[in-house]
């Protein structure tokens, strides 16, 4: 499926909102208008390619249930799911670009190649919950690798994260895995090299938001090895610009190694 323009927001691959169920298998969407796919409740994108969209890989809006998976356990065979080379020709990176994003919804992202966005790699957003993250290769985007925004309930792990946010805008951003105004996440076991930041927690005032109110709680960060942390000088570590004391939070991070030279 290629060159398709179903306008902003739009996917070559789009199912009504009450559709249910899909199989999507090895399918191949690229150099669509703004987004390859659209998942719908249910769906199962099992290998393929999202490649060389004008904005984003993947998208989900208010869809649950979804499973992202390789036809195998090993995403260096590159039989997909990849997510790479999406761009932010239409809407600048802090709307919605890269290789996948979605809100509201549960969605598990496992065994995928998300590589060489202009934005994010992987970003849940709005009220996204009991993600399930693991087993990725995150390489080479321009912002986060791995971004869980004002969301709840989700577990990153044992992904491969290197070389992600070189498009950086400093503070605690544009970590390899950055946990951002969420509560309840564990983060552990993952392998980070190379990164503008390592593994970041940020607290900001969301009013813009639905509720409930997101908070950076219920964070705990351990048994991962952190390299070769870039520019921005953060392997780990949380931070808040509206003056919340993030130290009578739970937020811990226990177990964590971290080398000076790189890990890939």
């Amino acid at each position: 499926m290629r060159d398709y323009d179903n306008g902003r927001q739009g996917a070559a691959i789009q199912p009504q909102p009450r559709a249910n169920g899909w199989v999507v298998r090895n399918v191949s969407a690229l150099h669509n208008y703004w987004a390859g796919l659209l998942v719908a409740d249910g769906m199962k994108i099992l290998g393929g390619h999202y490649n060389d969209n004008d904005q984003l890989g993947i998208g989900g809006n208010r869809a649950t249930g979804i499973v992202v998976d390789g036809l195998d356990n090993d995403p260096t065979t590159l039989d997909g799911p990849e997510m790479a080379r999406n761009h932010s020709l239409h809407a600048p990176c802090d709307f919605e670009s890269g290789g996948m994003k979605w809100d509201v919804g549960q969605v598990t992202v496992r065994n995928a190649y998300v590589h060489d966005n202009d934005c994010r790699g992987i970003w849940a957003d709005i009220n996204a919950h009991d993600a399930l993250i693991e087993n990725n290769l995150v390489v080479n985007n321009r912002a986060e690798g791995i971004l869980y925004e004002i969301s709840q309930d989700g577990t990153i792990r044992n992904n491969r994260v290197y070389r992600n946010g070189f498009g950086a805008s400093g503070w605690y951003w544009y970590g390899g895995i950055t946990v951002a105004s969420s509560f309840n996440v564990e983060v552990y076991g993952n392998r980070l090299s190379g990164n503008y930041n390592g593994i970041t927690g940020t607290q900001q005032d969301r009013p813009d938001t639905t509720p409930p109110d997101h908070v950076l709680t219920g964070l705990n960060v351990y048994n991962n090895m952190i390299c070769a942390t870039g520019d921005g000088g953060h392997s780990t570590g949380v931070a808040a610009d509206n003056g919340a004391d993030l130290e009578e939070r739970d937020i811990t991070f226990t177990n964590n190694t971290i080398l000076a030279a790189g890990c890939e």
